[in-house]
């Protein structure tokens, strides 16, 4: 059995998927000191599949997301039994520092989305359930599966009244954050 998978629109499409807003707080007019408060949230992507049809997914309140970009998985079988699962994992490094926070307080989840009926939410580090569709048999054509990833950012006061604090700080900080996307399929 063979798995191939191809990310290749990872991260490439140029759009936010962490915006940064300030907020200053006046704490003297009169001399126009001020303190600021940053927070982070997602950029609020319509959530949909790769044929692009709406998929409906409940992020809760406070949160929204942002497409990371899409998958293709690649399965081929001649191992002499069937491939009846797909799971994905998608690991980010929890505990970089985001202003006052980690990152791992701001992603609240990974949606991983196939079909408007195949689709999954996992947190961090954690096995996705079953995202394959149909079995793919011993000796069958290779079969593609292509998924999007989303990210789903908690709206999170990251730098909290503050004398001073740069969106360039959080921004690099934020570039450091590498991803991790595994795909593992397993028959019977």
């Amino acid at each position: 059995m063979v798995v191939e998978t191809d990310t290749a629109s990872f991260l490439t499409d140029g759009a936010p998927d962490v915006i940064f807003t300030q907020d200053k707080v006046y704490s003297d007019k009169e001399t126009g000191t001020y303190k600021v408060s940053i927070k982070a949230a997602g950029a609020g992507d319509a959530i949909t599949d790769s044929s692009g049809a709406p998929v409906d997914m409940n992020i809760g309140e406070g949160a929204s997301a942002s497409l990371l970009g899409s998958a293709k998985v690649t399965i081929t079988n001649n191992s002499g039994k069937a491939v009846t699962t797909l799971t994905a994992k998608v690991t980010i490094p929890e505990n970089l520092s985001i202003g006052d926070k980690k990152l791992g307080d701001i992603v609240q989840e990974f949606l991983i989305v196939v079909s408007p009926n195949v689709k999954v939410s996992v947190v961090s580090g954690e096995v996705s359930e079953d995202i394959l569709e149909t079995d793919v048999e011993d000796g069958a054509p290779a079969k593609d599966v292509t998924c999007k990833i989303y990210v789903v950012i908690k709206d999170t006061t990251v730098v909290n009244e503050k004398d001073s604090a740069t969106m360039s700080a959080l921004t690099a900080a934020l570039a450091e954050a590498k991803l991790t996307v595994e795909f593992v399929a397993s028959g019977n």
